[in-house]
């Protein structure tokens, strides 16, 4: 998502007119479950250097927070200005030329939100805004009942001159979309290599393998079963995964299943083994 260099000027044009709605600098309430989006630093030229973004949602009251941060100090002086432009129906094909159908500004004397009224960006009667600028941070608040919706795409647009900084660089999505994780495998160690009656047979687990990264990390619970034919052994150690095979039982098959959970997803892997 980006904003068009015309439209900035315009909107400039507009807060120099007093067309926006004004308000002084003020302290927004406190959020809940922010949503972070990062940028890197250095790429903004004069732009004032956004290097991360938090988004917060209180869904009670509707309290919608962009929490801004800056690389360099920045007051918004010698021009400069934030943009936060908002598809709130999520589709690029409606709105203005970015796809937004309205456009939080943000200026070095006030603040407001336009809205996009089929040909053009136009201010429009909302809830009070609550603005707070440090020197390396901007915090704006206002009432997501004024957008119509508390979930949107967005980007966050610094402006200084012809300079701009976006970020997150291809937008985002707030809430953000829930991460996809498949647990593909279970790893381990088993010791000894296979049971043997009379002796103790444990499973030491290494990790389980995400499937959309590759990744090895460590389940947030693991818990492990055995039967020995139709009878349930008794487990022991972590996870209960080690046991004791009893004796003369030769031959027979013994199923280990482990169950494991890993930030909110589970899963269960089961072996079969012939005791030696």
């Amino acid at each position: 998502m980006h904003i068009s260099m015309r439209t900035l000027a315009g909107l400039a044009a507009i807060a120099a007119a007093g067309a926006l709605v004004l308000v002084p600098a003020g302290s927004a309430a406190t959020m809940v479950d922010p949503s972070t989006y990062t940028d890197p630093a250095g790429d903004a030229k004069s732009a004032p250097d956004i290097t991360n973004v938090e988004v917060a949602l209180d869904p009670g009251s509707g309290a919608l927070v962009f929490a801004i941060d800056l690389g360099a100090d920045d007051q918004l002086a010698g021009q400069g200005a934030v943009f936060i432009p908002l598809d709130t129906d999520r589709n690029s094909g409606t709105g203005d030329r970015t796809g937004a159908e309205y456009l939080v500004a943000v200026f070095g004397e006030g603040a407001g939100i336009l809205k996009w009224n089929g040909s053009d960006m136009v201010p429009f009667n909302h809830a009070p805004m609550l603005v707070s600028k440090s020197a390396r941070n901007i915090t704006v608040g206002f009432c997501a009942c004024d957008i119509g919706t508390q979930t949107f795409d967005f980007a966050v647009v610094s402006a200084r001159g012809n300079d701009v900084d976006v970020a997150p660089d291809a937008g985002g999505t707030f809430p953000p979309p829930a991460e996809t994780i498949t647990i593909q495998s279970f790893i381990y160690t088993p010791k000894p290599l296979f049971p043997k009656a009379g002796k103790r047979f444990t499973l030491k687990p290494l990790g389980i393998r995400l499937a959309e990264t590759n990744e090895v990390v460590v389940p947030d619970t693991l818990s492990c079963t055995a039967k020995l034919g139709a009878k349930k052994l008794k487990g022991s150690g972590g996870g209960g995964c080690s046991w004791l095979i009893p004796k003369k039982t030769r031959g027979k098959k013994l199923v280990v299943t482990v169950n494991v959970a890993y930030r909110g997803e589970t899963e269960t892997f089961s072996q079969t083994y012939k005791v030696t």
